[in-house]
């Protein structure tokens, strides 16, 4: 299987490359748009039981490559039960196949971060359907055995010691903010609470969580006949029981630690600072634009202010993080390694922020950027020549990369992915002033997370 890493690295090179083709001009005016994709290739359609799909026709593709997304993720984690959607996503993909991340045409992974959790197959042209079984099985397992529970827990742990050894904790540092934060606790057992699950526990955890109805996306790209893909999926996927619709939004026992100045401590080792505002609820595709944008830009900022506190420090901004006020904030998240830096590292960030000028500008240039790494080719075979000579091994997953990119959008806007590319390449100063005026205000907290000191033997 690709390692997250050859995947976002080949990410990048596709954008990258697909940026460089397109035709479409930085300076266009206001309100012309190019196709977000070519349309004759995407259909959409729901299951019987309400679950969406996101279908994608590449004739010449030599895989079918499909990715689950499900409304699970470290920011809506239940109290005491922090990183238990990473860990049901190891058990969802363990429920078929226990030992390995492959079998004869197929390979398989999973990604839980702030937005949702998300279930993968890559499969040859002839094991599609095979393939889409697979998915179908993981939406419905609900039966997990303490041996594969404990490996499972060895390799989330063995997540964690990587990351920490390179500074990139940031997805478990959001996870210890929903703690914090939403459930109001002074400690948060990011590592611990992973360790203390039982198969009872997370068999409830599962049943309770996972729903199979609109709130499901199936996204799928390859060579299939979108009529007899259609077919299949319905016969498979679409015939798993319908499940009552779930507010997965936290439901926190303490406001107060939404607002202020927050001290808390974690069990892994690294030390964050994550400061958040507050912005205005705007589902429209301008809104969802805006705010995807400025996380981009704010992040492009803000990088040197925070490095020049601390060399080792790296910084992620989270768009739309849901709050226990109903709200969604956008989440300035930066790891360091000195301990004696979080009130200058707090001064960075929001001194930074606060003091900015031109955010309103540089959303707008970034939209139309980034609207043109969502621009696909009409043809892809010269874009998979061009990677083929670049790099044979991340070439294959031209089609599942470009899919991923649009389909998260997607999944995160809840609407049709060219709604939001379009709103970002056309997007007025008044769409984006109002965000840019909150974060020009104090935030409306700050958590100072301290590792815990270790006993030393």
């Amino acid at each position: 299987m690709y390692p997250l890493m050859i995947r976002a690295v080949s990410i990048l090179m596709i954008c990258g490359m697909m940026l460089a083709s397109s035709q479409t001009a930085v300076g266009q005016a206001e309100g012309q748009v190019e196709p977000a994709l070519d349309d004759s290739r995407v259909s959409r359609f729901a299951l019987p039981n309400g679950v969406r799909v996101l279908s994608i026709f590449v004739e010449d593709a030599t895989r079918q490559c499909t990715f689950t997304f499900l409304p699970l993720s470290l920011a809506n984690d239940p109290v005491h039960q922090s990183q238990w959607s990473h860990l049901a996503e190891h058990m969802l993909i363990r429920s078929t196949d226990p030992e390995n991340l492959s079998v004869v045409g197929m390979e398989f992974n999973g990604e839980t971060g702030p937005d949702y959790l998300r279930l993968d197959s890559y499969a040859d042209a002839n094991h599609w359907q095979e393939s889409l079984d697979r998915h179908a099985r993981w939406l419905i397992a609900r039966t997990f055995d303490v041996e594969g529970l404990e490996a499972e827990k060895a390799k989330v742990a063995g997540e964690e010691s990587f990351v920490q050894s390179n500074g990139y904790t940031h997805k478990f540092a959001l996870a210890a903010w929903n703690q914090i934060v939403t459930h109001g606790l002074d400690r948060a057992a990011v590592h611990g609470d992973v360790e203390n699950a039982t198969v009872e526990a997370l068999q409830t955890y599962v049943e309770s969580r996972i729903p199979i109805n609109q709130q499901v996306l199936v996204a799928t790209v390859g060579p299939t006949d979108p009529t007899t893909l259609k077919k299949v999926l319905t016969e498979t996927l679409g015939q798993l029981p319908e499940t009552p619709i779930q507010n997965l939004t936290p439901n926190g026992n303490s406001k107060r630690q939404l607002e202020g100045i927050v001290e808390a401590t974690w069990d892994l080792q690294q030390c964050h600072v994550l400061v958040w505002w507050e912005l205005p609820n705007d589902d429209s595709p301008s809104g969802i634009a805006t705010s995807q944008l400025l996380s981009s830009v704010m992040m492009m900022n803000l990088r040197n202010p925070v490095t020049a506190v601390d060399p080792t420090a790296k910084i992620l901004v989270h768009a739309n993080v849901h709050t226990i006020a109903g709200s969604s904030a956008i989440v300035v998240n930066v790891s360091f390694a000195d301990a004696t830096k979080y009130d200058e590292m707090n001064a960075a960030i929001t001194t930074a922020v606060m003091q900015s000028n031109g955010f309103a500008q540089q959303i707008r240039q970034y939209g139309v950027m980034f609207a043109q790494q969502f621009q696909m080719p009409m043809d892809l075979g010269p874009l998979r020549q061009q990677m083929e000579r670049a790099n044979p091994g991340i070439a294959q997953m031209l089609e599942a990369n470009i899919l991923l990119g649009l389909a998260q959008l997607e999944f995160k806007a809840n609407k049709p992915f060219g709604k939001v590319v379009k709103a970002m390449q056309s997007l007025r100063t008044e769409d984006v002033q109002q965000a840019v005026d909150r974060i020009a205000q104090e935030p409306t907290g700050i958590l100072f997370l301290r590792p815990e000191a270790v006993n030393q033997p």
